[in-house]
């Protein structure tokens, strides 16, 4: 699973920083007209939970792709396999988190100089297709002459 991975210090690490959360959120609880201080609270949270352990890429509906172990968890954490050329996509593009990356950068990173002497349009259009089946419902958004885009929850 994805947490597994991690060893048992950094889970302990884990632990007291979550356990140091709750008890902030506690105290703004107890005065529950402070609803946007909540707020602001709980979005700080959601960016500290990610900053413990930034090898994770959050993708929507509880997608999670491990950075380290290039394993994609869909939401029962159950592992989705991905192909090589899948990998280095999903690399490239949360290399590039939030930015849209081009065709011909993608065609020329995953298949190198072949891309040179061949048209990897259909390559790539193809992996791109294969890779949004195992992927939650528009996590690839592309835009005309911008290209590709990998859309993640933070």
């Amino acid at each position: 699973m994805a947490f597994q991975t991690a060893n048992v210090n950094d889970e302990q690490n884990v632990y007291k920083k979550l356990e140091k959360l709750s008890v902030q959120l506690l105290n703004y609880l107890k005065d529950p007209s402070q609803e946007y201080q909540i707020k602001i609270f709980l979005k700080n949270l959601c960016r500290d939970l990610v900053s413990i352990d930034s090898s994770l890429f959050y993708l929507k509906d509880g997608y999670i792709f491990n950075t380290k172990t290039k394993i994609l968890y869909d939401k029962d954490n159950k592992e989705v396999k991905l192909t090589k050329n899948e990998i280095k996509f999903m690399e490239i593009m949360i290399s590039k988190k939030g930015e849209f990356i081009s065709s011909s950068f993608l065609e020329y990173t995953i298949w190198e100089d072949e891309s040179i002497s061949k048209d990897c349009n259909k390559r790539l259009k193809y992996l791109i297709y294969k890779l949004r089946k195992k992927l939650p419902k528009n996590s690839i958004v592309n835009s005309y002459k911008l290209g590709y885009k990998l859309v993640s929850i933070f």
